[in-house]
Formats: C-alpha cells, sequence, structure tokens
C-alpha cells in the first residue's frame, strides 16, 4: 500500500528560547515576553534572538518587563520600561542613542505612557532626592552644586508665613485670617462671608493676632473648642501662649504653641459657635536642605541655635597626628594644653597673662588714684607664675605703723605660714621674724613717712613661694629695710595684698610685674 508524507501536522513547542540551539520550521519558542514561530530552520551556532532574528516571526505578542530605562539598551516593541517614576510600553522598535527616550513632554512617538508617574512626583534631574515636605507630601530636593554638603533645617509649616494675623468677620458671618502686612494678597486669606477659615501654625514660634470686629460687646480669645462659653478659653496661664482678651471686637493676641498646646485651637468671640478661624498646631519640621559642605581639612560645628557655625581647620600635616582629650570638665578661664606621648595627651591649662605693652606688667596704679583702705587687694595672676615684682612708692599709713604684704589663693588671703625675717639698719638696726605676712617695713614707723622700695616673690616649690624686699625712708633717707623669707600658700597663688599691721593705707603706687613658665 502506498504511503503519504503529509508533513508536520502541529506546532512543536520547545519552551523558553535558548541561544546556540537548532530549532526547525514550526517549531515554537519563548522569549522577552512574546511567543515566536520558527519560519527558517535555525542552526546550533545562532546566538540572534528572535526579535533580532528573521527566522523567527511573532506568534502571539506579549509585554516584555525591561526594567529602569537605559539609553544604552535596544528595545523593541512591547518592551515596557519605568522613567522618571512613570511607565512606558515601546510601540515599535528603537534605538535610545538615536535620541529615542521615553519623554513626556513631548511623548516620543516611540513609546505609550501606561502608567503616569504618581501625583507630586517631582524627580525630574538625575541626582534629585525625594523627601516628605512639612505636609507629609513628597516633595523633591534638586541636586546640589558639586561639593555641596547635605543639612537639616527647620521648615515650619505655616499658612501665614509672615507670623502677623490679622482676624476678622466678613459681613459678620464667618471668621477670617489674613496678612496683617498684606491683606490683599489671596493666597494667604483664610475664609470668607460663606466659611470659616482654618490656618496653621507651628509650635516654637510666635504669632501676633490682630484682631478687628466691628463691635462693642464681644470679646476675643484663643479657645480650646469651636463652640461654648468663656471657660474654654487657651489661658493666660497655659505655657503655649501670654494671651490678653481682646475687648469690643479690637486688639491683639500673642499666641506662642508649645508642646503642651492642643492640635486645634480657635480664635472666637467668647460666646459665639458661628464665627471663628481654627489654628492647626503642628511640630516644628526639619527637611534636608543643600549648604556648603566643609573642606576636607575642616571641622564646622553648628551653635545651640542653628544660626551660626564655628569652623575648626587643619594645617597641611606630613603625618597623622593624634590627640587624646581631657576626661573632665574645665574650671573658668581654663584652655585646652597640650602634654607629651604619641598620641599626645592634652589637658585643661591657664591662659597665661597678655601683655599691656611693657615686658611682664601685670597691673598698675602709677598715674591713677593712689592707694587707700585698710588693705590693697590686686587679684587675677595667673595659675602659671612663677616670679613677681612689686614695685612700690611713696606708701604710707595712716598712723604711726608698719606694714608688709601677703599673698593669697582663691580661698582668701593666707595669714600664717610665714617664715619672714626683716630688719632695717642706718642710725640703728634691729630686726625681727614673722609669721603672719611678708613684713616690709620694721619697726621705724612714723604717720608721716613714705616708703619706697621693691619686693620679690619666686615659686620655690608646688606653693610655696620665696620672697626678699628692699625699702626705704624717703623722708630722712635715714634708714632701710631687707627682708627675706618664704611662704607656704597650700593652695594656687592668684592674688597679693598691701597690708598695714594697724590703721589704713592712704598713699602710694604700684606696679606688679608677673612672670610665666
Amino acid at each position: 500500500m502506498a504511503t503519504l508524507n503529509l508533513g508536520k501536522l502541529k506546532f512543536n513547542w520547545r519552551g523558553n528560547w535558548v541561544t546556540e540551539t537548532a530549532y526547525a520550521v514550526d517549531d515554537v519558542v519563548f522569549d522577552n515576553g512574546t511567543t515566536w514561530i520558527v519560519t527558517t530552520a535555525v542552526a546550533a551556532t545562532n546566538t540572534t534572538r528572535p526579535e533580532s532574528s528573521a527566522s523567527f516571526a511573532v506568534m502571539a505578542s506579549g509585554l516584555n518587563f525591561r526594567g529602569d530605562f537605559s539609553d544604552t539598551a535596544d528595545y523593541f516593541e512591547n518592551d515596557v520600561v519605568t522613567h522618571d517614576s512613570a511607565v512606558f510600553l515601546a510601540t515599535s522598535d528603537n534605538d535610545p542613542a538615536s535620541g529615542n527616550e521615553p519623554n513626556t513632554s513631548p511623548l516620543n512617538s516611540s513609546w505609550d505612557e501606561i502608567v503616569p508617574a504618581p501625583e507630586n512626583n517631582v524627580l525630574t534631574t538625575i541626582g534629585d532626592l525625594l523627601y516628605r515636605d512639612n505636609t507629609g507630601a513628597n516633595a523633591r530636593l534638586a541636586v546640589g552644586a558639586q561639593g555641596a554638603g547635605l543639612t537639616v533645617q527647620q521648615d515650619p509649616r505655616e499658612s501665614i508665613p509672615s507670623r502677623a494675623i490679622r482676624y476678622d468677620e466678613p459681613s459678620n458671618n464667618h471668621g477670617r485670617a489674613r496678612d496683617q502686612n498684606d491683606q490683599a494678597d489671596a493666597s494667604t486669606t483664610f475664609g470668607s462671608t460663606d466659611n470659616n477659615g482654618v490656618i496653621f501654625c507651628t509650635r516654637g514660634l510666635t504669632y501676633t493676632i490682630t484682631v478687628e470686629v466691628d463691635s462693642s460687646t464681644r470679646n476675643y480669645n484663643l479657645h480650646t473648642d469651636a463652640s461654648g462659653e468663656a471657660t474654654n478659653l487657651l489661658g493666660t496661664d497655659h505655657a503655649g501662649s501670654a494671651n490678653a482678651n481682646v475687648t469690643n471686637g479690637s486688639g491683639t493676641l500673642n499666641f506662642q504653641p508649645d508642646s503642651t498646646t492642643p492640635d486645634d485651637v480657635y480664635i472666637r468671640d467668647h460666646n459665639s459657635s458661628g464665627r471663628n478661624v481654627r489654628i492647626r498646631v503642628v511640630d516644628m519640621a526639619l527637611c534636608p536642605s543643600w549648604g556648603a559642605a566643609p573642606a576636607e581639612d575642616s571641622l564646622v560645628l553648628d551653635d545651640q541655635s542653628g544660626n551660626f557655625t564655628h569652623t575648626l581647620t587643619t594645617n597641611t600635616l606630613s603625618q597623622n597626628l593624634s590627640l587624646i582629650l581631657p576626661n573632665n570638665n574645665p574650671s573658668t578661664g581654663q584652655v585646652l594644653t597640650a602634654g607629651t606621648g604619641t598620641p599626645v595627651q592634652s589637658f585643661w591649662g591657664n591662659i597665661p597673662p597678655s601683655s599691656t605693652g611693657n615686658d611682664g606688667l601685670f597691673a598698675t596704679n602709677k598715674g591713677g588714684t593712689t592707694m587707700s583702705g585698710s588693705t590693697v587687694t590686686i587679684t587675677g595672676i595667673p595659675s602659671n607664675a612663677v616670679k613677681i615684682d612689686v614695685l612700690f612708692d611713696l606708701v604710707s599709713v595712716d598712723s604711726s605703723t608698719v606694714w608688709g604684704m601677703r599673698l593669697g589663693t582663691s580661698a582668701g588671703i593666707v595669714t600664717s605660714n610665714y617664715n619672714v625675717q626683716t630688719f632695717y639698719f642706718g642710725g640703728s638696726a634691729a630686726g625681727a621674724n614673722y609669721t603672719n605676712n611678708f613684713q616690709v617695713i620694721h619697726s621705724w614707723n612714723s604717720a608721716s613717712y613714705f616708703y619706697t622700695g621693691k619686693v620679690t616673690f619666686n615659686k620655690y616649690h608646688n606653693n610655696m613661694w620665696f620672697g626678699t624686699g628692699i625699702a626705704w625712708e624717703t623722708g630722712t633717707v635715714t634708714y632701710a629695710f631687707n627682708s627675706i623669707g618664704w611662704v607656704d600658700l597650700g593652695g594656687t597663688l592668684d592674688r597679693l595684698q598691701f597690708t598695714p599691721n594697724s590703721g589704713s593705707m592712704d598713699n602710694g603706687f604700684y606696679t606688679i610685674n608677673v612672670y610665666s613658665e
């Protein structure tokens, strides 16, 4: 019996297309969202995909999602891409290198927009950032200038940014809020003859509300609800407000909302429920913005207010440096001082005395008011002082007594622990030991005598100071005085004192030179 060869009577499903695979006529494959039928035999060496090969024909068309659009990729009909937060469908084969980018304004003819970008989508430029603004909506932060630094700033939500609010009642129907400084600005007008207004204010800021209502009997204030009696006042004792009643429909309210202020506050007549402006009180928003980026060799610190910065800058270095900060708080007037070691151990030290034009000059009354009083004390001697010269001229006491000097610490003047020998010589000679001060003048005394000389104190060991003094009585120029000795202060020297044994200083000038280590 004769045999009749009818050939293939059905398509041959081969599954997903595979590169370098032989395909026969009428084989069917699936690739990139589309079903293809083989129209010409394909050799096993083939690497060309069906959409780019003449050996395949579309059998059933589908969508092929390709992800984010790339200007270096080839796209084919029914490819789907995302671009600028929208979804596009390729309507023909295209090469983006030829300018076939899926744009919406105007729409590229090679693409259809099948899912538009969400409302308020604002990302339009490479580098844009999307953030939530002070209303909670998506907002665009445009890419900053090269080298700019990302910072965070306060972004208050305010319906009237001037914070000068005018409240009135058009035709006595409803409450209205406007900008007191620009009442004609429609963008800052809330409320009308048909509706009460609603505005936003932010906690932590201060608002001035000017009430101007044609009335001779109404009292206005801030209330915690839209209706009710005067007992619903926000209140002058409320931490978030400092209000004063507005009587007869004219006056000013000060509104300072804080964390204790309710989310809704109303400007209204004490006894009216129909006319008001609702204030929505919200927290301060913090939003990103671009600022100047610190240089690579700088550290920028914000102050507590956020209004100013302090920039620390290093010099050009030849090696890595390390500094260990102190583990204690400084005392008043101390500064950071470098110690020794690697890394360097720092500590809090005292500021060296500043020069006033003469080497070592610390204090003087020369050319000014003479000394007077039961004692004369000079304070503020720096803690790193190692030598003090006290020069004095025409010093006198208002009684027939002698005088000396005392040193002191922050706890006060030291009146003990001295071991000083003072003596005079001239027509005669005598001396004595003193334990309560550094005696400068011994025995030879008169209210009419004036003394000139010098005392030098040198730091001897720890808080022990060694002193030497020389002086003479300038009236008769007969007697001279010498002093030598020491005192243990038990603390850091910061003051010295001229001290009569009795009576008061009634004349004299001094110059004090301080020398630091």
